[in-house]
């Protein structure tokens, strides 16, 4: 595994609470310590092993698509009749991360989504976002980017929920390494939430990286270079109400 840090990293958070103004170095001071933060980034090597991401992989390749325009979201659902034995390896992977969550959160979860995804060389990227919030600035809008791009250090910015709110933990799973790219940077977000810490990671198969799914967990992807690099991209929840019996 490669770890590309400057020169600290974070780990689990509780984030403000949503709709609360948190602009300016007032907002960062009461904002978690880094290292609580990358306390909550988990990262484990080697959580599966060779012949789990081998047919993983092979499922995708099978069953889902490579196109240059999209992540190729293969929903793991539609694997229960196309493909029984990689369904089942898929349920038996989302277990074993429930379980992580709740040894390490203290927290009960489901599985809200699941999906198997491929990024192909020169093709589609994850952009700046976090999974369960935005950060909205009254100047500026509230796309990651744009705010990162126009140096928002506005002092009435103010966290709200995206369209998942719903979602507490995220967590991704690496399938492969016959590729180069396609690394996963955390702590660049918008305003304060770009100050705390930054951590970039280089894909290699086996490898799992689990984190809240709140505001001080933006991330998003770098290009692809060459080769294909698969994922199992999960995100869980503790309401019932939005928790799936089958990914």
């Amino acid at each position: 595994m490669s770890d590309v840090d400057r020169p600290w990293q974070i780990t689990q958070t509780t984030g403000v609470e949503p709709g609360a103004t948190t602009g300016g170095d007032a907002a960062l001071a009461r904002l978690p310590e880094r290292e609580e933060v990358l306390d909550h980034l988990v990262i484990v090597e080697h959580f599966v092993d060779d012949a789990t991401c081998d047919q993983l992989v092979e499922s995708h390749r099978r069953f889902g698509r490579l196109d240059a325009t999209s992540d190729n979201a293969l929903g793991l659902g539609s694997l229960r009749h196309l493909d029984p034995a990689g369904f089942d390896r898929a349920r038996s992977v989302l277990a074993r991360m429930e379980a992580l969550i709740r040894s390490r959160f203290r927290e009960a979860v489901g599985h809200d989504h699941a999906v198997l995804c491929a990024l192909t060389a020169g093709g589609f990227q994850h952009v700046l976002h976090a999974d369960n919030a935005i950060v909205i600035c009254p100047q500026h809008g509230s796309q990651p980017e744009q705010l990162v791009h126009a140096g928002c250090s506005c002092t009435d910015i103010r966290v709200a929920p995206n369209h998942t709110p719903w979602r507490t933990h995220s967590a991704l799973l690496y399938l492969s390494d016959a590729h180069t790219g396609g690394h996963i940077v955390f702590g660049e977000g918008p305003n304060v939430y770009g100050r705390i810490y930054r951590k970039e990671l280089a894909p290699v198969h086996g490898l799992l990286v689990l984190f809240p799914s709140n505001e001080l967990y933006f991330h998003h992807t770098t290009v692809v270079e060459s080769g294909v690099r698969y994922s199992m991209n999960c995100w869980f929840t503790t309401d019932p109400d939005h928790m799936s019996s089958f990914a």
